[in-house]
């Protein structure tokens, strides 16, 4: 499912610069009706996820149903809606087991065919770039995408969806390409800003990627249109690299928001613990945090990158740094993850680095 939140690895990082270069953060509103929430539509939205919140599933698909045979255009209702028909057959990613389980996946893709049948009956740019999101089968996605650009060549969606599913792929240049077109086609559009600001704090331009997840934060604070858990990773994501350009006092203040609960996994919320102890010269608090965020959880890799950074860069043990690096590097091999690529490549250039400044002692 190509708009559920995703981590992009390192190879994504070494997209081209075209859409990126002599930026300007500031992001315009959309003007595309496919961005589009009606005022009224945004009350029943974010009361629906309040609903969805609440374990009212039931509820919530009810509403949003309404609310887009009213505005069937609408990609972000249409979105919603399914995540209430997911939550509801227990496919949600909180609902339930993994979508292997066989029962599962045979509602999953009952519920997909009962959307590309929509399309098909009903169709319009929003209805097969909404069938082509619960597609689990690129190709097949990428034929309904096909489509809908022949109803609506100026649909920004479609390219996204591309460049998300280019993404899963590793086809790094279709992805520039895609999300290039994204951006032409509307530069509001709030989901191909967020995967330009993701993109960047992944490898690009610290400064950059500082400035456009500041920028898209800003923009989509208080937008229902916008999953709470895709703004808590971006949070997390900026004040670590305001943390790392040496700015603790801005750190600070983002990792203050993080501790509101923008974030339900453990490791995490340690991550940022660990981040303000270091925001704050508490360099022994940090690692106490950090490790306690991988005993949390044993097989996430960022804390064990944020303790290897603790390490080198300001403890100075380049023997512990590089054990820690080997450990990321060998854990990254085995995750299926695709942003384990990122990981896996960023440790190997921090081991080499280790190895010469080692080699370089006295």
């Amino acid at each position: 499912m190509w708009i559920q939140r995703v981590m992009l690895g390192a190879a994504l990082a070494l997209l081209g610069s075209a859409c990126m270069s002599g930026y300007d953060a500031r992001i315009p509103p959309s003007q595309s009706p496919y961005d589009a929430v009606a005022p009224a539509q945004l009350a029943v939205l974010a009361e629906a996820r309040a609903q969805l919140l609440r374990g009212e599933w039931s509820r919530a698909r009810t509403a949003l149903e309404a609310a887009c045979r009213t505005d069937p255009r609408s990609i972000p209702l249409g979105i919603w809606l399914q995540e209430a028909q997911l939550a509801e057959q227990g496919l949600s990613s909180e609902a339930g087991g993994p979508i292997s389980d066989p029962l599962r996946s045979a509602r999953l893709d009952e519920l997909t065919r009962e959307w590309r049948l929509v399309a098909e009956a009903q169709p319009s740019a929003a209805s097969y770039v909404l069938a082509a999101r619960l597609e689990r089968d690129p190709a097949t996605a990428r034929v309904l995408l096909d489509r809908a650009e022949s109803l609506d060549a100026a649909c920004p969606w479609v390219p996204y969806a591309r460049a998300f599913l280019a993404a899963r792929e590793r086809d790094w240049g279709q992805v520039s390409k895609q999300l290039e077109a994204a951006l032409q086609l509307e530069p509001g559009h709030l989901q191909s800003r967020w995967l330009q600001a993701w993109t960047l704090a992944r490898g690009g331009d610290p400064k950059e990627a500082r400035a456009r997840l500041r920028s898209w934060l800003d923009r989509t604070a208080d937008d229902p249109r916008i999953e709470a858990r895709l703004r808590g990773d971006a949070e997390l994501d900026l004040a670590l690299l305001e943390l790392l350009g040496d700015d603790p006092s801005a750190a600070t203040r983002s990792l203050a928001q993080l501790e509101g609960g923008s974030l339900s996994d453990e490791a995490r919320i340690f991550c940022a613990r660990a981040s303000a102890a270091q925001a704050r010269g508490d360099l022994a608090a940090a690692l106490r945090l950090s490790e306690e965020a991988s005993r949390r959880d044993p097989q996430a890799l960022l804390p064990l990158i944020q303790q290897a950074i603790l390490q080198q860069r300001y403890a100075r043990d380049l023997e512990r740094a590089y054990a820690l690096w080997s450990q990321v590097d060998e854990r990254s091999g085995t995750s299926r993850d695709f942003s384990a690529v990122l990981e896996q490549l960023r440790a190997r250039v921090e081991q080499e680095r280790l190895e010469r400044a080692v080699r370089s002692r006295p």
